[in-house]
Formats: C-alpha cells, structure tokens, sequence
C-alpha cells in the first residue's frame, strides 16, 4: 500500500516465549486489531523441534499462530467487525490430526505433518468464529488457501527431496502455479470483502483448486466438527498454557 506505515515487531512463531513478548508488544501499541491474518509457514521441512520442543511444522503453523491469536484475544474482542484469517492450503484435504507430543521421530512424515498444520490452521479460525459467536462478539473467523502460488515455500522442499519422482512432480507444480499476486487473492477476499461470512473457506475458481480467482469453498469435513474442535483446542491449551 503506497504511503502505509509500517511497524515491525519481532516475533518467532517457533518459541512461544517470542510469541508472548510480540504479543506483549502489540498490545501496548495499539488498541485495536481490525485484521489479523496467520499467514506464516513453512512446509514438509525434514524433522525438527521448535524451541518448545514441538514438532516444528505443527509449531510454526499452528501452534505458534494459535497462542499469538489467543495472546491478542483482548484487541479483536474490542475492535467492532474485527477479522481472524488463516491461511491453509490444499493439502487440508488430507489431514488427519495426528497430535501426538512429544513427537516420535521415527514415525514422521513431513508432508503429512504438513496436511496436519494445515486443517489445525482452517479450525482454528472456525474456532474463533464459534467462540465469537458465543460471546456476542462483533467479529469473524475464516480461512483461505492461495491455490499453487508462486512463492519460496516449497523450496525446502526441492533442496531436501531425494526421491526424483517426488522432484519432478514438485518442478509440474511450479509450472502448473500462479503468480503469488493472485494467489493472494482468497485471502484478501476473507480479510476484506463486505460480503464475506464467518467460518467461510475462500479458495480459487479452478480444476482441483489449483488457480483461478476467488471462490467460497468448504474444508474437508474435520474442520467442522465440534469433536475435532474440543481435541484440538485442549491439546493447544496443553502445549501453550493458552486456553480459549
């Protein structure tokens, strides 16, 4: 945006102790959240921790968006229209939830952690919308993917795959994305449009989602339910000490 001021505020989603003091930051900056938007990720990285000892992906995508979110609970309840917006990715369709801590390294499979941190992602903004609506709270939960957008996300990936079936399909993705400029499109769309719903899905238009403008979508069925919700919700207050 031309012209926009721009604060930074340092802030690591892979320890939730720099998650508390970002929040801790922000809200004795401003009084008020009108977006936020969990955008950060990283994907099908090779085994790793977060600082807390969280399996990183899980802990970068969901769990440290999720304390950050809940941490910053007090602005979005006081802004009027407020908006939570999560990013997911296709890859939604094929979690399962496997919220096993500490995690067993020899069981990983990055790419399923993956589709794993990207459902948590798609409840947990369902979940802030339910929770708005039963307080009262003038304010929504949704989600979005970008379709294959062209971005450094999948570089890991390419640099850590082996398997040359596996890299030969990634290089088809990457032919077959868009330019990041219009993969953020769905979630400008769920951040901004007047139209928009709580615990609405914004995808792309497109054969399998891949690209195409914005569309209203649905998430796979887990992201809707309620017992999904409760197992999801009590293993992040557990991990974060953070309840919502």
């Amino acid at each position: 945006v031309p012209g926009a001021s721009l604060v930074l505020i340092d802030l690591d989603l892979g320890d939730l102790d720099s998650v508390r003091r970002g929040a801790e930051a922000i809200l004795s900056s401003f009084g008020k959240i009108d977006v936020l938007v969990c955008n950060a990720g990283i994907m099908a990285t090779p085994y790793g921790t977060t600082r807390d000892g969280i399996e990183q992906q899980m802990g970068v995508n969901y769990y440290g968006h999720y304390a950050l979110s809940v941490r910053l609970l007090p602005l979005l309840r006081a802004t009027p229209g407020a908006r939570l917006v999560t990013v997911s990715s296709t890859a939604q369709r094929y979690g399962r939830l496997r919220l096993v801590h500490p995690p067993d390294p020899r069981k990983y499979q990055r790419w399923m952690a993956y589709c794993d941190s990207k459902l948590a992602v798609v409840i947990l903004a369902f979940a802030f919308d339910r929770y708005f609506r039963k307080h009262d709270i003038d304010a929504m939960g949704l989600s979005g993917h970008p379709g294959f957008a062209r971005t450094n996300l999948r570089n890991t990936r390419l640099e850590t795959e082996t398997n040359p079936w596996q890299r030969l399909q990634l290089q088809v993705f990457e032919r077959m994305s868009m330019a990041a400029e219009r993969g953020i499109l769905p979630i400008l769309y769920a951040a901004t449009e007047s139209a928009a719903q709580g615990e609405q899905y914004i995808g792309v238009s497109g054969i399998g989602e891949v690209r195409g403008d914005p569309k209203i979508s649905r998430a796979q069925r887990r992201a809707y339910d309620p017992v999904v919700h409760a197992r999801l919700l009590a293993s992040s207050a557990e991990i974060t000490g953070l309840a919502l």
